[in-house]
């Protein structure tokens, strides 16, 4: 029979101050072998704050990456468009150089075919030349035009195939009157004191375009648009355009009085009949034009001067 276990009382299982000293020694120093000091403490922060320290790292590194490459991007943007820009006015520099060629080739040509003019092979070169010019925009030398084109309406009063060549040439010249156009921006005809008077007998005006104005000026400069037998419709006007421009028309220029007009891109005929021109300008227009001796005159004065005057009786 096992002995019975003796039972101590609350007295005797309580702890002696000695005792409760020592036991909170004890887990004081458990604990503080616990906690890390000095650079074991810094590693332990290291370790414990590892993950977040990587996120922050690793989202500045991202983010400068970012920035670099924005960077650079924009410096290959600014760098593509001055690299475009140089390259554009290098293009334009070379292209302008080869027009210039161009134009300096085809004016020799121009003058060796017009040597002679009679020789139905310099007719076809000259003809050959212009259509070539025209097409690609090139300018001839206007002074090399005039002397070219008159040495073909001299040929043509001997030979006719010569003609059709000269005339050519007074095409030509009117292409080339594009760039000594008066300024000023055409407008719309206003209603009232402005609105002068034109004369279009239904024989002369063949086709009608539009017709606008440039500029002001007073009586008697005014622009003139009438019949030769007809008396000047605007002497009385107080103020009118500076010039009138006609646009895609087809007009017989015979019996007509024609003063400060600018046609242009128009078809323009003229049979060799009277006919007065003031300061008239044509412009990107074709002829049609009589081979006789008022006919070659006007072809002549032509090729001369972008601002025509011609009068013929």
């Amino acid at each position: 029979m096992q002995a019975p276990i003796p039972i101590q009382s609350a007295e005797d299982m309580a702890l002696r101050n000695d005792d409760k000293d020592w036991v909170r020694d004890e887990i004081k120093a458990s604990l503080s072998s616990l906690k890390p000091h000095g650079w074991k403490r810094a590693i332990f922060l290291l370790r414990e704050l590892g993950p977040i320290a990587t996120v922050i790292t690793a989202f500045i590194a991202l983010l400068a990456v970012m920035l670099g490459a924005l960077y650079q991007s924009f410096g290959h943007v600014k760098e593509e468009t001055e690299f475009r820009d140089n390259t554009k006015h290098a293009f334009e520099k070379i292209d302008d150089r080869l027009k210039n060629i161009e134009s300096g080739l085809l004016a020799f040509r121009t003058t060796q075919a017009a040597r002679n003019p009679r020789d139905r092979k310099s007719q076809d070169e000259a003809a050959q030349i212009l259509a070539a010019a025209r097409k690609e925009s090139v300018q001839i030398s206007a002074t090399v035009v005039e002397e070219a084109g008159k040495s073909f309406i001299n040929a043509a009063k001997n030979e006719p195939s010569a003609w059709n060549v000269a005339l050519q040439f007074v095409n030509y010249r009117s292409f080339l009157n594009i760039s000594s156009r008066p300024p000023g921006t055409a407008m719309d005809f206003p209603s009232g004191s402005f609105a002068t008077r034109y004369e279009e007998p239904p024989e002369n005006i063949i086709h009608h375009g539009s017709m606008r104005w440039i500029g002001f000026s007073r009586p008697p400069d005014v622009p003139q648009y009438r019949r030769i037998s007809s008396p000047d419709l605007n002497t009385a006007q107080v103020l009118g355009p500076q010039f009138l421009v006609v646009d895609k028309y087809t007009v017989v220029l015979d019996q007509m009085f024609f003063k400060r007009v600018i046609f242009q891109n128009s078809h323009i005929i003229y049979k060799g009949g009277p006919v007065v021109l003031d300061n008239v300008y044509f412009i990107n227009c074709t002829f049609e034009i009589v081979r006789e001796p008022k006919g070659q005159l006007f072809a002549s004065t032509l090729l001369s001067d972008p601002a025509t005057k011609f009068t013929a009786t």
